[in-house]
This record gives structure tokens, sequence and C-alpha cells, in this order.
């Protein structure tokens, strides 16, 4: 017995069709996470809303952003996310190559010093839930204040979503989500 069961769309409460209908009202696949998150309407709204600020409206880079996120999903073995921001990663530019070295970032010569700093802090924060005053020093570098808050905000919560996606079963999507924008 699942966790907990699909919401099928047709059952989304009216002020969240937006999630499964493109902006002309039709009915689209979205993605599989939605259909779970659902269950709880304020979750949903909290998640759907700082899913889009996390990726649309940070002043840090958005391959570092994702390199960030997948190395969260890769150490936490939360099969969606991974597979979600695989996909984001690469249309942000980070090529396939370069994702299928990510277990080996440390040695991998295709990784730039910064891209290996931001790896090793979600690293950290994800098993140790702190940054070494090492890795601050090197993260200092080049990140500014801001950019270090939401690179923080960013690997704190994809630790919550590799989470509540595994906790609620979210599976893999076998057909490709029409990427409805998150209309708020």
């Amino acid at each position: 017995m699942p966790f907990l069961p699909d919401v099928p769309s047709e059952n989304f409460p009216a002020d969240l069709r937006y999630a499964v209908t493109t902006p002309d009202g039709r009915e689209c696949r979205t993605f599989n996470i939605f259909h779970k998150l659902v269950h709880s309407p304020a979750i949903f709204r909290a998640v759907a809303e700082t899913t889009a600020m996390t990726l649309g409206e940070l002043a840090l880079d958005p391959v570092l952003r994702e390199l960030a996120i997948c190395t969260v999903a890769r150490l936490t073995g939360a099969t969606y996310p991974h597979h979600r921001h695989m996909e984001v990663a690469k249309r942000v530019g980070i090529d396939a190559a370069k994702l299928l070295a990510l277990p080996v970032y440390k040695e991998h010569p295709a990784f730039s010093a910064q891209e290996r700093v931001v790896m090793a802090a979600a690293e950290e924060l994800t098993e140790r839930f702190r940054i070494s005053p090492e890795l601050k020093a090197q993260l200092a570098e080049f990140l500014n204040y801001e950019q270090r808050v939401e690179l923080a905000w960013t690997i704190g919560f994809y630790n919550a979503v590799a989470r509540v996606a595994s906790a609620c079963e979210v599976e893999v999507e076998t057909v490709a989500p029409e990427g409805v924008a998150m209309r708020r």
C-alpha cells in the first residue's frame, strides 16, 4: 500500500487547478510530485511558490544552484529530485559528461574550483548540517552575502524536498511533464 495515493487531476481543488492545466484551461501532464502534495493544499502552495522562487528569482548562478541540488539529491538517494534536476542541470548548460562525474567531483578535472566548493558545501550541509570554517572562507572568495544565503537556502530546501518526495513515494514520470509554469 502506498504511503499516499496520487490525486487525479480532476480532483485538484479549484484554486490549484493551475498546476494541471495550461493557461487556456486545457488539462496537461504535470509533475508527479504535485499529485502527492495536493493532499495538503497549504504544503502544495508553499512548495510550489518556494520552488518557483528558488529556481527563478535568486542571484545565485543557475549552474552552481543545480550542482548543489544534484549533490543533495545524490547524497540523499532521492530518485525523484535527482531525475528532475539532472534534466534542469542540462537545461542550464551542464553537459552530460560532467553530470556523470558528480560522484567524483573532488578529483574530476571537468569541475572548476568554485563548482567543487559549492558541491562540498552541499555535501557538508547534507551530511553534517554545517559548513566548515575552511569551506566558508572558500565560498566567501566568490559568493557575496546574498549568494551565500541563497546557496544555504537551496541546499536546505532541497534536502527537505528530497525527504518529502521519498517519504511520499513520488515516482519519476514515465511521460515527460509539459512543464506547466507555476502561476501564482
